[in-house]
């Protein structure tokens, strides 16, 4: 009887040690090897991630691309799948960094932050840097490759919203399509000060610059003045939801609408979110 509870407490322990490393595994499973993000700076501040996974997977997520990508009409998710050759090369890139500091610059206010979580195997490491930061070679090299990778992945649309803004007389119409393949849902709040600031407009004298000041345009930006009839507003996939008010123009002007509505969870990342979405007027 003694050696058969004996044999019996072992097995019960071994089994126990396999679920746990099962359990390790798992999770380990489910955790990027890396996420890169890029966020701060002037209002309205700036927000990219990007989280690759061993399994060759890669999700972005931009809520505010500026001044990254100098797109500011889209948002969203966006999903596809790396080379065996990418991935190996990225995890060469990270060996190379192995050594770095984990923090270069001090924190700036309005300044952009660089963020940079490994996790491979049972290590894990994470690396922060200021904008104007003096950062190692390799560092700077992983850096640059990861924006690239990011503004050359933006058509893989998964979960994505673009907005557009036509001006016709004094009648102005803001249209969200949703571009990706799943449904987007925005997300109406109570408090009547909030609802005006999902919808903006701004104006701004004329300019044949190309290269806008979202700064200002944020800044100068007032109510839209659209009344919200429901809690909640669900864009299906390939559909444009319009919102219609009036506006009074000026022919020295431009026009711009803004639109800082919070979407509902997004699938893969576990949070909800106030992506920034800047569209310039179209006169028709």
């Amino acid at each position: 009887m003694k050696i058969h509870n004996l044999l019996y407490v072992i097995m019960l322990l071994l089994n126990t040690l396999n679920c746990s490393t099962e359990k390790t595994s798992t999770m380990q499973d489910t955790l990027p090897l890396l996420k890169f993000s890029i966020t701060g700076g002037a209002p309205p501040s700036s927000s990219i991630s990007v989280f690759v996974y061993k399994n060759k997977e890669v999700i972005i997520l931009i809520e505010n691309g500026w001044p990254i990508i100098q797109n500011t009409n889209e948002v969203g998710t966006y999903k596809y799948t790396i080379s065996e050759d990418e991935l190996q090369e990225l995890i060469n890139n990270l060996e190379n960094i192995k050594s770095v500091q984990t923090q270069y610059g001090e924190k700036q206010s309005g300044s952009l932050r660089y963020n940079l979580s490994i996790c491979n195997g049972t290590t894990s490491k994470k690396i922060q840097w200021e904008h104007f930061a003096k950062i190692p070679k390799q560092l700077n090299n992983l850096s640059e490759s990861l924006q690239k990778l990011i503004k050359n992945n933006l058509q893989h649309k998964y979960q994505t919203i673009k907005a557009s803004f036509k001006i016709s007389a004094n009648n102005a119409t803001i249209s969200l399509h949703n571009t990706g393949k799943i449904p987007v849902t925005l997300l109406v709040p109570t408090h009547e000060l909030l609802k005006k600031r999902m919808f903006l407009v701004s104006q701004t004298d004329y300019t044949d610059n190309s290269n806008l000041n979202i700064p200002e345009i944020y800044g100068l930006a007032t109510p839209f003045g659209y009344t919200f009839s429901k809690d909640t507003i669900t864009i299906q996939a390939n559909e444009i939801a319009t919102f219609n008010s009036t506006i009074q123009t000026e022919k020295t002007k431009e026009y711009f609408a803004i639109i800082e509505a919070q979407w509902a969870t997004i699938e893969f990342i576990d949070k909800k979110t106030f992506p920034f979405l800047l569209a310039k007027a179209i006169h028709n």
